[in-house]
C-alpha cells in the first residue's frame, strides 16, 4: 500500500529523502516553481549540491528505491530525476507522526 504509506524505507533511504525535501522546500522558498523544485540532477557530470554528500553509487542505490515505491521517477536518460507527491506526503506523514508522539509523550507525563 503505498498511498497509505505502509511502505517503510530503509532508513539511508529515509534520510536521502529528507534531504530531498529539504532542498525541495528551500527551492520553494527561494520561488522555484513547484515543478522544478522537485527535480534532482544526479549523474556523472552534474550533481545537485545537496547531493554531494551521498557516494555516487549510494544516492543512485537510494534513488532506485524511491522509484520503486512510487516516490520518484526517472526524467532523464543520464539519471536525473523527479520526486512525486508520494515522496512529498511521506515525509510530511513522518512529521505528523512525530510531532503526535512527542505531544503523547509530554501529555502523559503532565508537562
Amino acid at each position: 500500500m503505498r498511498g497509505g504509506f505502509l511502505v517503510t524505507l530503509s532508513l539511508d533511504t529515509q534520510f536521502f529523502l529528507k534531504v530531498l525535501y529539504q532542498e525541495y522546500l528551500e527551492r520553494i522558498k527561494n520561488g522555484f516553481p513547484e515543478e522544478n523544485a522537485r527535480e534532482f540532477k544526479l549523474n556523472f557530470i552534474e550533481c545537485d549540491l545537496c547531493l554531494t554528500q551521498f557516494p555516487l553509487h549510494d544516492a543512485r542505490t537510494y534513488r532506485d528505491e524511491l522509484i520503486k515505491y512510487e516516490f520518484a521517477e526517472i526524467i532523464s536518460i543520464t539519471g536525473n530525476f523527479r520526486i512525486n507527491s508520494n515522496a512529498i506526503s511521506y515525509i510530511e506523514q513522518q512529521k505528523l507522526s512525530f510531532l503526535k508522539r512527542l505531544l503523547s509523550f509530554f501529555h502523559s507525563k503532565n508537562i
